[in-house]
Protein backbone atom coordinates (compact mmCIF):
# COMPACT_ATOMS: atom_id res chain seq x y z
CA UNK A 1 0.00 0.00 0.00
CA UNK A 2 1.41 3.44 -0.71
CA UNK A 3 -0.78 6.76 0.35
CA UNK A 4 -4.44 6.00 -1.15
CA UNK A 5 -3.79 3.06 -3.89
CA UNK A 6 -3.06 -0.80 -2.76
CA UNK A 7 -1.02 -2.59 -5.68
CA UNK A 8 -2.06 -6.48 -6.11
CA UNK A 9 0.55 -8.44 -7.82
CA UNK A 10 -1.67 -12.17 -8.81
CA UNK A 11 0.67 -13.45 -11.27
CA UNK A 12 3.75 -13.07 -8.85
CA UNK A 13 3.33 -17.23 -8.24
CA UNK A 14 3.95 -17.76 -12.20
CA UNK A 15 7.20 -18.22 -13.73
CA UNK A 16 8.82 -15.27 -15.89
CA UNK A 17 9.53 -17.66 -18.69
CA UNK A 18 5.60 -19.00 -18.85
CA UNK A 19 4.24 -15.51 -18.58
CA UNK A 20 6.45 -14.29 -21.73
CA UNK A 21 5.96 -17.34 -24.10
CA UNK A 22 2.42 -16.69 -23.21
CA UNK A 23 1.84 -13.34 -24.14
CA UNK A 24 4.42 -14.17 -27.62
CA UNK A 25 1.37 -16.91 -28.36
CA UNK A 26 -0.62 -13.51 -27.60
CA UNK A 27 1.22 -11.30 -29.94
CA UNK A 28 1.36 -9.25 -27.27
CA UNK A 29 3.96 -6.86 -26.13
CA UNK A 30 5.05 -6.20 -22.44
CA UNK A 31 7.09 -4.00 -20.50
CA UNK A 32 10.00 -5.13 -19.17
CA UNK A 33 11.17 -3.73 -15.77
CA UNK A 34 14.52 -2.34 -15.81
CA UNK A 35 14.93 -3.07 -11.91
CA UNK A 36 15.12 -6.44 -13.64
CA UNK A 37 18.59 -6.01 -14.96
CA UNK A 38 20.02 -4.34 -12.34
CA UNK A 39 22.21 -6.76 -9.97
CA UNK A 40 22.20 -4.34 -7.12
CA UNK A 41 18.52 -6.21 -6.55
CA UNK A 42 19.39 -9.59 -5.00
CA UNK A 43 16.72 -11.18 -6.98
CA UNK A 44 18.52 -10.09 -10.39
CA UNK A 45 21.56 -12.21 -8.73
CA UNK A 46 19.71 -14.85 -7.70
CA UNK A 47 18.08 -15.85 -11.54
CA UNK A 48 21.68 -15.59 -12.86
CA UNK A 49 22.82 -17.97 -10.95
CA UNK A 50 20.19 -19.46 -11.24
CA UNK A 51 20.72 -19.84 -15.27
CA UNK A 52 24.30 -20.24 -14.81
CA UNK A 53 23.29 -23.64 -13.24
CA UNK A 54 23.07 -23.19 -10.36
CA UNK A 55 20.93 -24.40 -7.54
CA UNK A 56 17.07 -24.55 -9.21
CA UNK A 57 14.15 -22.49 -7.51
CA UNK A 58 12.19 -24.49 -5.37
CA UNK A 59 8.56 -23.08 -6.06
CA UNK A 60 6.89 -25.08 -3.18
CA UNK A 61 9.50 -23.48 -1.10
CA UNK A 62 8.83 -19.91 -2.16
CA UNK A 63 5.13 -20.33 -1.39
CA UNK A 64 5.63 -21.50 1.81
CA UNK A 65 7.69 -18.91 2.49
CA UNK A 66 5.57 -16.26 1.40
CA UNK A 67 2.55 -17.49 3.40
CA UNK A 68 5.08 -17.49 6.21
CA UNK A 69 5.69 -13.51 5.23
CA UNK A 70 2.14 -12.79 5.22
CA UNK A 71 1.02 -14.82 8.55
CA UNK A 72 4.08 -12.57 10.48
CA UNK A 73 2.68 -9.35 9.19
CA UNK A 74 -1.01 -9.83 10.13
CA UNK A 75 0.10 -10.74 13.68
CA UNK A 76 2.35 -7.63 13.34
CA UNK A 77 -1.22 -5.89 12.54
CA UNK A 78 -3.27 -7.73 15.55
CA UNK A 79 -0.58 -6.30 18.03
CA UNK A 80 -0.56 -3.31 16.91
CA UNK A 81 -4.06 -3.00 16.88
CA UNK A 82 -4.32 -4.33 20.74
CA UNK A 83 -0.77 -1.83 21.97
CA UNK A 84 -0.49 0.92 19.51
CA UNK A 85 -2.81 4.33 18.51
CA UNK A 86 -1.81 6.51 15.15
CA UNK A 87 -2.42 10.36 16.07
CA UNK A 88 -3.69 12.58 13.16
CA UNK A 89 -0.67 14.83 14.99
CA UNK A 90 1.63 12.28 13.71
CA UNK A 91 2.69 10.05 16.70
CA UNK A 92 1.96 7.17 18.05
CA UNK A 93 1.07 5.85 21.33
CA UNK A 94 2.43 1.89 22.57
CA UNK A 95 1.64 0.08 25.31
CA UNK A 96 3.40 -2.05 27.30
CA UNK A 97 7.52 -2.49 27.86
CA UNK A 98 8.19 -4.52 24.82
CA UNK A 99 6.94 -5.66 21.39
CA UNK A 100 7.03 -7.75 18.46
CA UNK A 101 9.81 -6.72 16.21
CA UNK A 102 8.09 -7.00 13.13
CA UNK A 103 5.34 -4.54 14.64
CA UNK A 104 8.29 -2.10 15.77
CA UNK A 105 9.55 -2.70 11.85
CA UNK A 106 5.75 -1.39 10.52
CA UNK A 107 5.18 1.22 12.71
CA UNK A 108 8.34 3.19 13.18
CA UNK A 109 8.48 4.37 9.21
CA UNK A 110 5.24 5.16 9.15
CA UNK A 111 6.05 7.78 12.18
CA UNK A 112 9.48 8.74 10.67
CA UNK A 113 7.90 9.61 6.96
CA UNK A 114 9.78 6.58 5.27
CA UNK A 115 9.06 3.65 3.57
CA UNK A 116 11.63 1.32 4.92
CA UNK A 117 12.30 0.64 8.76
CA UNK A 118 15.96 0.37 9.91
CA UNK A 119 17.62 -2.95 9.84
CA UNK A 120 16.00 -6.15 12.00
CA UNK A 121 19.56 -5.98 14.03
CA UNK A 122 19.05 -2.13 14.85
CA UNK A 123 15.70 -2.57 16.05
CA UNK A 124 16.00 -6.33 18.20
CA UNK A 125 17.09 -5.24 21.19
CA UNK A 126 14.85 -1.97 20.92
CA UNK A 127 12.08 -3.97 20.48
CA UNK A 128 12.62 -6.62 23.53
CA UNK A 129 12.73 -3.81 25.59
CA UNK A 130 11.49 -0.32 25.29
CA UNK A 131 13.90 2.16 26.03
CA UNK A 132 14.49 6.37 25.00
CA UNK A 133 16.25 6.08 22.05
CA UNK A 134 15.99 7.58 18.45
CA UNK A 135 15.81 5.77 15.45
CA UNK A 136 14.95 5.97 11.58
CA UNK A 137 13.93 9.67 12.16
CA UNK A 138 11.50 9.06 15.26
CA UNK A 139 12.31 9.63 18.87
CA UNK A 140 10.47 6.94 21.93
CA UNK A 141 10.21 8.89 25.04
CA UNK A 142 7.98 7.47 27.56
CA UNK A 143 4.33 8.82 27.38
CA UNK A 144 3.90 10.45 31.07
CA UNK A 145 0.84 11.92 31.03
CA UNK A 146 -0.58 10.97 27.74
CA UNK A 147 -1.62 7.45 28.75
CA UNK A 148 -2.92 6.13 32.32
CA UNK A 149 -2.39 2.65 33.78
CA UNK A 150 0.75 0.79 32.61
CA UNK A 151 3.90 1.81 31.13
CA UNK A 152 3.74 3.68 27.95
CA UNK A 153 5.70 5.14 25.32
CA UNK A 154 5.76 8.08 22.59
CA UNK A 155 6.74 7.56 19.23
CA UNK A 156 7.24 10.93 17.52
CA UNK A 157 8.98 12.42 14.72
CA UNK A 158 12.60 13.55 15.66
CA UNK A 159 12.35 16.96 15.79
CA UNK A 160 15.76 17.55 14.21
CA UNK A 161 14.87 15.48 11.26
CA UNK A 162 12.13 17.00 10.37
CA UNK A 163 11.76 19.09 6.68
CA UNK A 164 12.83 22.43 6.77
CA UNK A 165 9.72 25.26 6.33
CA UNK A 166 9.48 25.17 2.79
CA UNK A 167 7.35 27.15 -0.14
CA UNK A 168 3.34 25.74 -0.19
CA UNK A 169 3.48 26.54 -3.76
CA UNK A 170 6.17 24.07 -4.24
CA UNK A 171 5.08 21.10 -1.66
CA UNK A 172 1.92 19.34 -1.69
CA UNK A 173 3.31 16.87 1.53
CA UNK A 174 4.92 18.72 3.93
CA UNK A 175 7.60 16.17 5.70
CA UNK A 176 6.68 13.08 3.24
CA UNK A 177 3.80 13.09 6.23
CA UNK A 178 1.47 15.64 6.41
CA UNK A 179 -0.81 16.67 2.66
CA UNK A 180 -2.15 20.01 2.61
CA UNK A 181 -6.17 19.62 2.20
CA UNK A 182 -6.45 23.70 2.77
CA UNK A 183 -4.36 25.88 3.51
CA UNK A 184 -5.28 29.24 5.30
CA UNK A 185 -5.98 32.75 3.30
CA UNK A 186 -2.64 34.38 3.17
CA UNK A 187 -0.19 31.28 4.23
CA UNK A 188 2.26 31.15 1.32
CA UNK A 189 4.64 27.99 3.88
CA UNK A 190 4.59 25.33 5.83
CA UNK A 191 6.87 24.43 8.28
CA UNK A 192 7.28 22.69 12.27
CA UNK A 193 6.23 24.92 14.69
CA UNK A 194 10.04 23.97 16.12
CA UNK A 195 11.30 26.40 18.42
CA UNK A 196 7.93 28.57 18.71
CA UNK A 197 6.87 25.40 20.82
CA UNK A 198 7.24 27.05 24.11
CA UNK A 199 4.46 30.22 23.43
CA UNK A 200 1.74 26.98 23.19
CA UNK A 201 2.28 24.88 26.01
CA UNK A 202 -0.78 26.59 27.13
CA UNK A 203 -3.13 25.13 24.35
CA UNK A 204 -2.36 21.89 24.50
CA UNK A 205 -1.70 18.60 26.57
CA UNK A 206 0.63 17.96 24.14
CA UNK A 207 4.77 17.27 25.44
CA UNK A 208 7.23 19.65 23.79
CA UNK A 209 8.47 16.66 21.45
CA UNK A 210 5.09 16.60 19.67
CA UNK A 211 4.48 20.15 19.68
CA UNK A 212 7.63 20.73 17.93
CA UNK A 213 7.13 18.23 15.33
CA UNK A 214 3.29 20.00 14.69
CA UNK A 215 3.06 21.56 10.76
CA UNK A 216 2.36 25.22 10.71
CA UNK A 217 1.06 27.18 7.87
CA UNK A 218 3.37 30.65 7.82
CA UNK A 219 3.23 33.76 5.96
CA UNK A 220 6.81 34.78 5.91
CA UNK A 221 7.90 34.32 9.43
CA UNK A 222 4.42 35.14 11.26
CA UNK A 223 2.41 31.74 12.22
CA UNK A 224 -1.38 32.00 10.13
CA UNK A 225 -2.49 28.53 11.78
CA UNK A 226 -1.70 25.40 13.84
CA UNK A 227 -4.17 23.20 12.78
CA UNK A 228 -3.67 20.09 15.33
CA UNK A 229 -4.12 23.14 17.77
CA UNK A 230 -6.81 24.76 16.35
CA UNK A 231 -5.01 27.97 16.23
CA UNK A 232 -5.24 30.74 13.73
CA UNK A 233 -7.50 30.73 10.51
CA UNK A 234 -9.12 27.63 9.45
CA UNK A 235 -6.92 25.15 7.53
CA UNK A 236 -6.74 21.51 7.19
CA UNK A 237 -4.15 19.05 7.15
CA UNK A 238 -4.44 14.71 6.60
CA UNK A 239 -1.58 12.81 8.48
CA UNK A 240 -0.42 10.61 4.91
CA UNK A 241 2.89 8.64 5.64
CA UNK A 242 4.27 7.41 2.55
CA UNK A 243 3.48 3.48 3.69
CA UNK A 244 0.92 2.74 6.41
CA UNK A 245 1.43 0.97 9.41
CA UNK A 246 0.25 -2.67 8.25
CA UNK A 247 -1.03 -3.86 4.75
CA UNK A 248 -3.32 -5.55 6.55
CA UNK A 249 -6.52 -3.84 7.96
CA UNK A 250 -6.90 -4.08 12.08
CA UNK A 251 -10.07 -6.27 11.82
CA UNK A 252 -10.10 -7.56 15.02
CA UNK A 253 -11.64 -4.64 17.22
CA UNK A 254 -14.03 -1.81 16.45
CA UNK A 255 -13.00 0.76 14.62
CA UNK A 256 -11.86 3.53 15.97
CA UNK A 257 -11.47 7.18 14.15
CA UNK A 258 -8.12 7.78 15.90
CA UNK A 259 -6.68 4.64 14.57
CA UNK A 260 -5.10 5.20 11.16
CA UNK A 261 -4.07 2.04 9.71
Amino acid sequence: ARHDVVILRPLLGIASEALRGFLLDQNCPWIEDPSNADCRFERVTLRRARAAGGAPFDPDAIARAAEDRTAEMRAAARELAHRAEIRPEGYALLRGSEIALDALAALLPAIGGRIYAPSRAALARLAASLHPATIGGVQIAPAGRLVSGEKSWILAREPAACAPVQLLAETEVWDQRFRVMAAPEGADRIGGLGEHANKFRDKTDLPSLILKTLPVFYHQARIVAIPHLGYGQWAHLAFTPPAPASPHPFTHQPFRPHLFV
